[in-house]
């Protein structure tokens, strides 16, 4: 590993694992009694068939964004005299300016690596980031990056093109009803820089079916699909149309 973790192919910073092995086990096995549709026996009967410490390459950015929203908006009020009901509506022609820097924004840079598993086990609180050291990756696994910050480049401006979306949209939360018109976005990476960031991965056996999770190794946060019991699905869904139809009687007898 020393070997291969030279020149370009050396992190620059990395976050340490938090989150150790036994720690691991325990948050999985609360996490999946969680769920309301899990095989009551998927804890019991569950087989880990593989647990990987991995330090998860990652290439790390810094963005700054340009945008011109231009909106049609309005404001609604409705005043009743006597027996008439009046409603009155303004028209708005907005535009918006903002100007917004993202930074340290993390993409894993492994080809065997779902994106959509890792983009979900976000955040990292970067103020953990360390200069990289061999140290810290004594008794877990760690892989260099097959995917460079240039191939990234699609993914990471999409990523950021959906926040200043969301940003515009706050933008107009003064009015009532708000369509953005016209967009006009310009982004410009600013920084990148290659850093590890830890990630334990387990891949388990139920019913002889394979389920893969992910889970962050600084904060704990897990992310992976649990098998669903069918048995449960269908009392839950006979559980919410049986109140749906109480409901519903009730409504139609005081209305009545």
């Amino acid at each position: 590993m020393k070997d291969r973790l030279v020149g370009v192919t050396c992190p620059k910073q990395m976050i340490p694992f938090k989150v150790n092995r036994k720690q691991m086990e325990s948050a999985f096995k609360a996490w999946t009694k969680g769920g309301r549709l899990t095989p009551s026996d998927f804890t019991s009967q569950n087989t880990i068939d593989k647990i990987t410490g991995l330090y998860a390459p990652y290439w790390m950015f810094d963005y700054h964004t340009k945008g011109r929203f231009e909106a049609h908006c309005e404001n609604i009020r409705m005043m009743t005299k006597g027996d008439t009901e009046y409603t009155y509506t303004r028209h708005y022609e907005v535009i918006r300016d903002l100007e917004v820097d993202y930074d340290k924004l993390p993409l894993d840079a492994s080809k065997r690596l779902d994106d959509d598993m890792m983009d979900k086990l976000e955040p990292f609180n970067c103020e953990d980031l360390k200069p990289f050291s061999m140290e810290y990756l004594s008794g877990f696994q760690s892989e260099r990056y097959d995917e460079t910050d240039e191939d990234l480049k699609e993914r990471g401006e999409k990523r950021i093109i959906g926040y200043i979306n969301e940003e515009a949209n706050r933008n107009f939360s003064d009015y009532q009803i708000s369509n953005i018109v016209k967009r006009e976005i310009e982004v410009k990476k600013k920084k990148v820089d290659y850093i590890l960031l830890p990630v334990w991965l387990l891949n388990y056996k139920y019913n002889g079916k394979n389920y893969t999770f992910a889970l962050n190794g600084q904060t704990g946060k897990i992310v992976g699909d649990l098998p669903i019991s069918k048995t449960k699905a269908l009392k839950w869904h006979g559980l919410i149309f049986g109140m749906t139809t109480i409901i519903c009687m009730l409504i139609g007898g005081f209305i009545w």
